[in-house]
């Protein structure tokens, strides 16, 4: 038990400590922190945008071409590479 409180103690006191907002204006701050909550608990501010139109639900391929056009190059050859040698015929050798 005392073992959460310390964690919680130091919990807060790094928040704070870190985040200069909190020495100025620490019950606004965590004011603004909660509004800004709410409304992202709600749903998304922004819809999301995919394939050239807003969307709420972009669905399954959504994370498939993000993932390919936050690639970079060197990394999409290695796949390449990585797939051909994978699934090339072995050869039985003697």
């Amino acid at each position: 038990m005392i073992g959460y409180m310390l964690w919680g103690v130091i919990a807060v006191a790094t928040f704070f400590l870190l985040w200069p907002a909190m020495w100025v204006d620490p019950a606004g701050s965590l004011l603004r922190m909660a509004t800004e909550m709410e409304a992202y608990v709600e749903g998304h501010v922004n819809p999301n945008f995919f394939w050239g139109q807003p969307t709420a639900d972009p669905g399954f391929f959504f994370y498939a071409v993000a993932l390919f056009f936050r690639t970079t190059p060197g990394v999409l050859i290695g796949l390449v590479a990585a797939g051909r040698v994978l699934c090339a015929p072995r050869l039985d050798v003697r």
